[in-house]
């Protein structure tokens, strides 16, 4: 889909990184994925299902996303965050993102122009289908 968009420096680059990677920050212990806490990029946790992917997971924070679904949720020592997303949110017409400041982690949303969004995607060169699809996320069709 977005591979059209991408030379092969990208393509490199994306391949390349770590599927889970931990980060410390202060006296923190971040956890990011993609999707799965356990490191599979492609399957979609809802809320309710995370608690199920943390077994022997120790992280403060588990930062993850995929789903495009902005929560929090705390489960015993973990505070895992799905920050949404800025551009393909499927919650609501806003761009929605996450920010850690003063030990905490606060959610945070703001209005774009989702109908200019749309005009930009019809103009990019994918196919009309993969378009549309995109355009129906955007109106949460």
């Amino acid at each position: 889909m977005a591979k059209t968009l991408l030379d092969e420096n990208d393509i490199h680059f994306l391949r390349n990184m770590p599927i889970i990677n931990k980060a410390h920050f202060d006296d923190n212990v971040f956890l990011l994925a993609h999707a799965s806490p356990q490191g599979n990029i492609a399957k979609y946790l809802t809320e309710d299902e995370i608690a199920n992917e943390l077994d022997d997971i120790i992280a403060e924070y588990i930062l993850v996303g995929h789903m495009h679904v902005q929560y929090e949720k705390r489960i015993d020592y973990n505070l895992i965050v799905n920050p949404g997303s800025v551009g393909l949110a499927r919650d609501g017409g806003q761009a929605c993102y996450a920010v850690f400041e003063n030990e905490n982690i606060s959610l945070h949303r703001i209005d774009y122009d989702v109908e200019k969004t749309i005009s930009d995607l019809m103009k990019a060169p994918l196919s009309d289908n993969i378009k549309n699809c995109l355009k129906n996320i955007l109106l949460h069709k």
